[in-house]
């Protein structure tokens, strides 16, 4: 049976991407066992003449760049140490809708709402979820141009594997 700390700890923390709703609340924290190792994100880039490469950190997407990324927009994510993919879209409206389906288990559809905090996070909210109901995050741009949840305690969460125009849960297969 799926631990409901892990539903809502992707579910809430893939649709931590939207617009600024009235009021922000608190962040909530992110259990450990959201975090899935992603592979190696930095590039190396050569300096002419130098024999040695310079390491690049990672880009790393805030609360606005994430809301231009995905508000209006369907996200297709995946997180391997839970055996979880999942569909979730956010609407102009702050309104977030998932699909999460874990593998063996049957899809869990949930409503909720995605907003930043003031610290520059997305954040998603699921009411309906009996443990952690608040999850936020910023992004990582991944080398090979994917993007990676990365938690305020620098945890790595889910990656985002496709990003589709409009509300399109329903191509989620």
């Amino acid at each position: 049976m799926i631990h409901v700390s892990k539903i809502a700890a992707v579910a809430v923390s893939a649709a931590a991407l939207g617009l600024i709703v009235a009021g922000c609340q608190p962040q909530g924290g992110t259990t450990a066992a959201a975090t899935d190792e992603a592979p190696a994100t930095a590039e190396a880039t050569t300096v002419a003449g130098d024999a040695t490469a310079d390491v690049m950190p990672p880009k790393e997407l805030k609360a606005a760049e994430i809301s231009e990324l995905f508000v209006g927009n369907t996200v297709f994510g995946q997180l391997d140490s839970w055996k979880l993919t999942w569909a979730e879209y956010f609407a102009p409206d702050g309104t977030a809708k998932a699909l999460l389906r874990f593998e063996g288990q049957a899809d869990l559809n949930l409503v909720g709402k995605h907003y930043s905090n003031d610290r520059g996070e997305f954040c998603t909210e699921y009411k309906e979820l009996p443990d952690q109901k608040v999850f936020c995050h910023k992004l990582i741009v991944l080398a090979d141009g994917l993007h990676q949840q990365v938690y305020a305690d620098g945890t790595k969460g889910g990656i985002y594997k496709q990003i589709l125009e409009g509300e399109q849960i329903d191509a989620f297969k």
